[in-house]
């Protein structure tokens, strides 16, 4: 059974019908019905009309939650959001791109369909919030529109501008919507309302074809008949140029000289047609004409939900606008005269009330024209997570009942162990009858009943007690952590066999056997390294222990050979070290635990959210290693909030049920505490005693708890460093969890050592671990990785920018006001209190406490446990949050002279907020008078690249890239990282380890090196086919690990389809690195000339067909005692395909000769 039939049914009741009825008609009307039942009313409305209708809401997380409730009820029904932007616009940030894109879709959508009234129906959902900006005029935009086909005269120059003018930017590489390419006569552009990129292929100045790319591979597809290009963004960027003029006549005399330079360089840009962070806010301000959203609508019908809510939100929204504005002119920050970016609520609120269609919750009493839909309907009953007794009631009731839960699946399994048949709603066949109960994956904020119908539908609101935002967005598809393609000029790159130089770009260098390109390495005392991009495997990028600067190698000395034997030698030692824990685990005898018990199965299906699938995993690891009959030692890394916490629940309970004790170790009495909390919640319904040994307990308590450790009368205990301490006694430890171990001192390490040889251990971190150290260690820990993240979850929106009291004040005032709370990040110790003080004078009626670690123990715990407690708006505190500090409740932080951290740091000051479903953001500020030197920049723009969720790994190698390796690796090994780069340092770690333990290299890890080729060609990328260094350096790469003939076709392949139609130098690269892959598998040393011959270097005991060889290369062709020469090779004017032919030949010999002989 589909949804849409359950709503169908709905619609045929008499009240539900005579409503929509009167909606879908031409008059004016108002409908009162319960929020619940909207979607399924308006989409029956829309389709009814077959007409487009333009919906606005309160907020938007309304509309959030109707465009999930029409995806479920009417699946069929096209639904656009028309979101509203994330900021305040006179704060002049960023705005995230999907959003900017998500409004070009509906502006597109709607001119579209104002020209075309047949269209038929569809819906625009939108808050009041996004209504307040100013719009481009209607009229612009639709002239704008831009049809391509194939045959169409339009030079590629040509298109690239008017993309530019429609608010298209420039990118190396098209990823996101709004970016585009030109390369020759190939242009990719994303539009805005389309799922995928196109790629525009030109012959001269003639589109050839139009077709849809993917991201990921940058691979072209199906291919398009025409498409309809419009604006990339609201704005009329096409106006730039005027805009710039007439801000240009302002007086900004008297702005602060750093605000008059910064507005200088902005009216530059937008002189030029630019499209950057401040553009929406000036070109808004400057347009003059403008349009509202109601302007694009044309005969799309006006909805309103709830008005008076919608006009609240206006003015509010207005106001918080006009309050920045006034704190930005008083600042001396905005010029006098400029105009407003937003339009005026009164006129808005005016054609709000000339709405075709009125939803109401409540009737406005006797005697008002309005349509009641509300008799029958009633709200249902909430579970809050007693799934027994709701299972009882769902018997008795002799309801049906339509479960919509985001993990249905998990819901069926759970109601049929209570005794209720559940079925999916996709196997429901025919109508639903009483006591028949249906399950459907959706997110629903609220259910309903209906009386005569004798049906209702159970959210998650009811059914668990808590209600659903929204599903995280995908994860961006995982990135080669070693790539080099954001190389820049000056960076440190390490060679294999010549050491540590800078990177001074792609050189074109002309030889005798032609052209082509080297990475040019610069070394100590002006030596200079030319290495052939085909041997871009043999370059790293440097990365050291630190921020300070490496020192340079020399080339031709044994500087390099000695480093290498030093870091060598230390990894052998930590080999060493790690294996001795190893051997010692192996050897000691391991408590064996049982298979999950019913307590278990019970236990875990209580848990109230869905697991994801890396969450899955790590349990299913962790319970075989408890269940082995060998200590456990297995680290579980994730990022901050996706769910290890629930991993060690489901740890420590087999192991508590079971008669062992746990010991929960954290690093602070804060985290301590919210962990007692979540396992006595978790585990509440057992016969299991949870205890906390804290200094928050009164001295008798803590010695109470010590001694019931001793005597068993405590299972799960959760402390501080204090639980390794001499005086702690257990009477059956089997199992300790460790979060975040690095921030336990050596004296702990030491303890835990100890452990690791006899009880189960397992660690907890949320410091992201790069493959390669993740390879390292895999050779002697157990490693699981969560990189999945959890369904409810929504990116934190990062902002970098200059610290303005007026955005301060609005970040902390809209947290406030929708009952939250927030982080200051202040990390001078000196001038923390000062700050606090200009907090409260910014926001009166906040009420700020202050957090660092300089003060006593016990105070500082006090404020922390208080700030949980919500007695405190606003912890004005060092980075003492950056670890071990759950909030829910805080989802706004503002992070004050943000270039002193690291990235590591930001990243996880940053993971302190949005640990709910709540839409969190982060304001990093930096002093406008402060230089930020180029580490801080790059740093910044990687915390704002790493947006997504789930970004630690890529971040951490970032951080790795730009601040050094730090204390990943201790002070001891931290200088031998320096000394060779981590990269190699641990790869000699890793080998180490293997040599040590006797074992050959992992599956696949050990391969032929690819063979040397030089052969008389000029091969290579040029700068005009690829466009730039960037897409150069990823090709070549790309090529470098082609290994095989396939590989090498498919890179080319893709080449040829990004690029296009290859000029010489490619096709002659492509042709090399066939030859090469031939080589490499055929077991050839090297392929070179050697004057006028060619001579391939082999094993003199190797097979050689001497006939065939002289047939394919020529009769002078020979065997000799160092390989294969071919005398005089370019006499042949067919040299390349007779070369090429041999191999292919070689090829298939080997093969045949290699196949089992058949049975005689």
């Amino acid at each position: 059974m589909r949804p849409d039939r359950i709503a169908a049914r709905l619609t045929e009741t008499a009240e539900i019908a005579a409503a929509v009825e009167r909606a879908a008609a031409d008059d004016p009307s108002t409908v009162v019905a319960m929020p619940a039942t909207h979607a399924i009313l308006l989409a029956e409305v829309v389709v009814r009309s077959a007409r487009p209708h333009l919906l606005v809401v309160a907020d938007e997380n309304r509309a959030e939650e109707l465009l999930r409730e029409f995806e479920l009820w009417a699946g069929g029904l096209e639904v656009l959001p028309f979101p509203a932007p994330d900021h305040l616009m006179h704060a002049q940030v960023s705005t995230d791109h999907g959003i900017l894109a998500a409004r070009s879709r509906v502006l597109k959508r709607l001119t579209l369909a104002a020209s075309a009234p047949v269209d038929g129906g569809f819906l625009i959902v939108a808050s009041a919030r996004a209504l307040l900006p100013k719009l481009c005029p209607a009229r612009e935009f639709a002239e704008r529109l831009l049809a391509l086909e194939p045959g169409m005269v339009l030079p590629p120059a040509r298109l690239a501008k008017r993309l530019l003018d429609l608010g298209f930017r420039r990118s190396p590489l098209v990823e996101e919507p709004g970016e585009f390419v030109q390369r020759g006569g190939l242009l990719d552009f994303f539009p805005a309302d389309s799922a995928h990129p196109i790629r525009v292929d030109f012959f001269d100045d003639e589109i050839e074809s139009l077709r849809y790319f993917e991201v990921a591979d940058q691979r072209s597809g199906a291919p398009l008949e025409t498409w309809e290009v419009a604006s990339a963004t609201e704005h009329p960027v096409w106006r730039g140029p005027q805009v710039a003029a007439d801000l240009g006549k302002l007086d900004i005399d008297g702005l602060r000289r750093a605000d008059q330079d910064r507005l200088y360089r902005q009216l530059a840009l937008l002189a030029e047609g630019s499209y950057f962070d401040a553009a929406p806010f000036l070109l808004a301000s400057g347009q003059g004409e403008s349009s509202i959203l109601l302007d694009f609508a044309g005969a799309a019908r006006l909805v309103v939900e709830d008005p008076d809510a919608i006009a609240w939100a206006l003015r509010e929204q207005s106001g918080a606008e006009e309050r920045l504005r006034a704190q930005l002119l008083k600042d001396c920050q905005l010029p006098r005269g400029i105009g407003t970016p937003l339009n005026d609520p009164a006129p808005l609120i005016g054609a709000l009330e000339s709405a075709h269609l009125r939803l109401l919750q409540s009737g406005s009493g006797p005697g008002a024209d309005e349509v009641y839909a509300t008799e029958a309907f009633s709200s249902p009953e909430s579970y809050g997570g007693r799934l027994l007794h709701m299972a009882n009631e769902l018997a008795e009731s002799g309801l049906a009942t339509i479960l919509a839960s985001y993990q249905g699946d998990r819901l069926v399994d759970l109601l049929t162990e209570h005794g209720v048949w559940a079925t999916p709603l996709a196997e429901a066949g025919g109508r639903l009858g009483p006591g028949d109960v249906v399950v459907v994956r959706a997110s629903l904020m609220r259910g309903w009943r209906h009386r005569d119908l004798g049906l209702q539908l159970l959210t998650d609101a009811e059914i668990f007690g808590r209600m659903r935002r929204r599903a995280a967005p995908a994860a961006k598809p995982a990135v080669d952590e070693e790539f080099l393609l954001d190389l820049s000029e000056g960076d440190y790159v390490v060679h294999v066999e010549h050491g540590i130089g800078r990177y001074r770009g792609v050189v074109r260098l002309a030889n005798a056997a032609g052209d082509r390109e080297y990475l040019q390495i610069e070394y100590a005392r002006d030596g200079k390294l030319y290495v052939p991009v085909d041997q871009l495997g043999r370059v790293q990028r440097f990365v050291g222990a630190g921020e300070a600067t490496p020192r340079l190698s020399r080339l031709g000395t044994k500087d390099w050979t000695r480093a290498k034997r030093k870091a060598s030698g230390a990894a052998r030692e930590i080999a060493a070290e790690l294996l001795e824990i190893y051997a010692t685990r192996e050897s000691g005898p391991g408590h064996s635990f049982g298979p999950d018990s019913d307590w278990q199965l019970s236990m875990e299906q209580a848990f109230p959210f869905v697991e994801t699938p890396d969450q899955l995993t790590a349990i299913e690891q962790v319970k075989a290693d408890m269940e082995s009959d060998r200590p456990m030692d297995r680290l579980i890394c994730g990022d901050v909030g996706f769910g290890k916490t629930e991993v060690a629940v489901r740890a420590a309970f087999k192991a508590a049920q079971e008669g062992k004790q746990v010991a929960i170790l954290v690093p602070t009495t804060i985290l301590a505490q919210q962990h007692h909390d979540t396992f006595r919640r978790r585990l509440g319904s057992f016969p299991l005693r949870v205890a906390l040994l804290s200094r928050f307990q009164s001295p008798g308590r803590q010695k109470k708890i010590v001694a019931d450790l001793e005597t068993g009368a405590v299972d799960i205990v959760i402390g501080t460093h204090r639980l390794l301490s001499r005086d702690i006694n257990f009477a059956d430890l089997g199992l300790v969890v460790v979060d975040e171990e690095q921030r336990f001192g050596v004296a702990q390490k030491e303890r835990l050592k100890k452990l690791r040889a006899e009880v189960d251990v397992l660690t907890l971190t949320a410091t992201p671990i790069p493959r390669t150290l993740h390879m390292a260690l895999t050779e002697v820990r157990d490693i699981s990785v969560i990189e999945s993240p959890p369904h409810d979850r929504r990116p934190v929106k990062s902002y970098v920018t200059a610290y303005d009291e007026g955005v301060v004040r609005e970040a902390i005032d809209s947290e406030l006001a929708r009952g939250g709370q927030v982080f200051v990040v202040h990390n001078r110790v000196n001038s923390i209190y000062g700050a606090a003080a200009k907090i409260s004078r910014i926001c009166p009626g906040a009420k700020v406490a202050v957090a660092h670690g300089q003060m006593p123990s016990s105070a500082l715990e006090s404020v922390m446990v208080e700030f949980a407690g919500g007695q405190h708006d606003v912890l004005v505190c060092t980075a003492i949050i950056e670890n071990g500090v759950d909030l829910p409740n805080v989802n706004t932080l503002v992070v004050d002279e943000c270039w002193m951290f690291g990235l590591a740091q930001l990243y996880q000051l940053r993971g302190r907020v949005g640990r709910s479903a709540t839409q969190a953001y982060a304001y990093f500020l930096y002093s406008r008078e402060d230089r930020l030197t180029e580490a801080a920049q790059k740093r910044l723009q990687a915390v704002l690249e790493a947006n997504d969720l789930g970004a630690g790994l890529r971040l951490a190698m970032r951080d790795l890239q730009i601040r050094g390796a730090g204390d990943m690796l201790g002070a001891n090994q931290s200088g031998f990282a320096n000394s060779v780069g981590l990269y190699m340092y641990l790869q000699m770690v890793r080998d180490a380890v293997r040599e040590a333990k006797g074992s050959g290299p992992a599956d696949g890890q050990q391969r032929r090196p690819l063979t040397p080729v030089d052969l008389p060609l000029s091969a290579y990328i040029p700068d005009e086919y690829a466009g730039t260094y960037a897409a150069k350096l990823r090709e070549y790469q790309r090529l470098v690990r082609a290994d095989t003939v396939s590989a090498v076709e498919a890179v080319a392949a893709g080449l040829r389809d990004r690029f296009g139609e290859f000029p010489d130098p490619v096709a002659n690269l492509i042709y090399v690195a066939k030859v090469r892959a031939h080589a490499t598998e055929l077991g050839i040393d090297s392929i070179a000339t050697t004057g006028a011959d060619l001579v391939m270097r082999m094993d003199p005991e190797r097979f050689v067909d001497r006939a065939d060889l002289r047939r394919r290369l020529g009769p002078g062709a020979r065997l000799g005692q160092l390989g294969i020469t071919w005398p005089d090779f370019e006499d042949f004017p067919d040299w390349r395909q007779r070369l090429l032919g041999y191999f292919e030949h070689s090829r298939a010999d080997r093969v045949r000769r290699s196949a089992p002989a058949a049975p005689g």
